[in-house]
């Protein structure tokens, strides 16, 4: 994936053996993008900035053939540590999770949703680059990100990589992570470290914009609404004017003042 880098995985073993570290795996994520169709023969004289031959017309010459894009995302998986790492959060809805041999077996797992946009159920065959893989349980994840799990060394070989993109780290304690997010940076300090605090806070954080924003999109629709009623109770006061003539004529032969109509008309519209 795009803004990742490999790492070597004897980074992992140097940081399990940090203090305060009860486990780390590795995993990689993928994308995958996959093209399909054929590419159209030039027709002659194109290319050279050139028109088309005398009495050729656009039915004699070739159209371009439609290419398919298809993209996803693929995470590979320490089938022999799930506790820890992209499936420790992700519930299996349908079927199972990997078995702890699995380490290189052509098996996946899938998203849930994107199982449904792709009418994917558990027993189907996926190909990647050639290898089927079979469809051997379904996942909820709570980010979704993922859109296909398959073991770590499926993965490597896939991508021709043999290290990883993420380090997934256990700490002993809740009371050492600050500790250990130190320890890490200091051993690794190319890395980003993040913590469960730090995506929580992010969370937070895209909350409370969120929530200013609803308010202050509340705050400039009340103001609409106010003008919007100002003005419909001005236009019915000008069509009540021009309907009563009459009516304010009489008032005023009978010894009305103007102060007096015009006040009542404000009165009427107020109300």
């Amino acid at each position: 994936s795009r803004g990742q880098q490999v790492i070597t995985e004897e980074k992992i073993d140097e940081i399990t053996a940090l203090d305060g570290v009860s486990a780390a795996v590795g995993g990689l994520n993928l994308t995958v993008v996959h093209l399909e169709g054929e590419f159209a023969e030039m027709a002659p004289g194109q290319g050279k900035g050139q028109a088309p031959g005398e009495g050729e017309t656009p039915e004699a010459m070739p159209s371009q053939a439609p290419i398919e894009i298809e993209t996803y995302s693929v995470s590979g998986v320490d089938v022999t540590r799930q506790s820890i790492g992209p499936l420790s959060s992700a519930e299996i809805v349908d079927g199972r999770t990997f078995a702890t041999d699995e380490t290189a077996a052509k098996v996946m797992l899938v998203e849930s949703g994107y199982a449904r946009q792709n009418d994917l159920a558990v027993g189907d065959a996926l190909e990647i680059d050639g290898v089927k893989y079979e469809v051997v349980g379904l996942v909820s994840s709570p980010n979704g990100a993922t859109n296909l799990y398959i073991p770590l060394a499926r993965a490597q070989k896939l991508a021709d990589e043999d290290g990883v993109s993420h380090i997934y780290v256990q700490a002993d304690s809740a009371e050492n992570i600050g500790a250990v997010q130190e320890s890490i940076e200091t051993v690794f300090p190319a890395a980003t470290v993040t913590t469960a605090a730090d995506l929580a806070e992010q969370v937070s954080g895209s909350l409370a914009s969120a929530s200013k924003l609803a308010d202050q999109l509340g705050t400039w629709l009340s103001v609409a609404a106010l003008i919007a009623a100002f003005l419909v109770a001005s236009l019915l006061t000008v069509s009540s004017v021009s309907r009563r003539v009459r009516e304010f004529g009489t008032l005023k032969a009978l010894g009305w003042r103007r102060r007096r109509i015009v006040g009542q008309i404000l009165g009427e519209s107020f109300v």
